[in-house]
C-alpha cells in the first residue's frame, strides 16, 4: 500500500510528507521537553520547522534535476524517516 503510495509523484504526496515531518517534529519536541513549556518556546521551536520544510523541498528539487529517483517521493519519505530517528537534532 505504501509503495502504491509513494510511487508516483502527486501534490497530495507533499502535503501528506508536511503532515508527517509537523507530526514526527511535534514528536520530537515532546521527547526533548525538560523544562517548562511556554509560548516564547512554541515560537522559537515553531521558527525552526519552517527551514526544515524548506529543506526538504530544497532536496525534491536536487533530487529531481539529477534524476536520483524517477518519478516518485521514496527519497523524501526516508529523508523525514531519518529526521524521525534522530529527532535529538531538534
Amino acid at each position: 500500500m505504501i509503495a502504491n503510495f509513494f510511487s508516483k509523484t502527486r501534490p497530495i504526496n507533499f502535503l501528506i510528507l508536511s503532515v508527517l515531518i509537523i507530526v514526527v517534529y511535534i514528536i520530537g519536541l515532546g521527547n526533548n521537553l525538560s523544562g517548562g513549556f511556554s509560548f516564547m518556546f512554541l515560537i522559537k521551536k515553531s521558527a525552526f520547522l519552517i527551514p526544515i520544510i524548506l529543506v526538504i523541498f530544497i532536496l525534491n528539487f536536487i533530487i529531481r534535476k539529477n534524476l536520483l529517483t524517477e518519478d516518485n517521493t521514496y527519497a523524501i519519505f526516508f529523508y523525514i524517516m531519518m529526521l524521525g530517528f534522530f529527532s535529538n537534532s531538534f
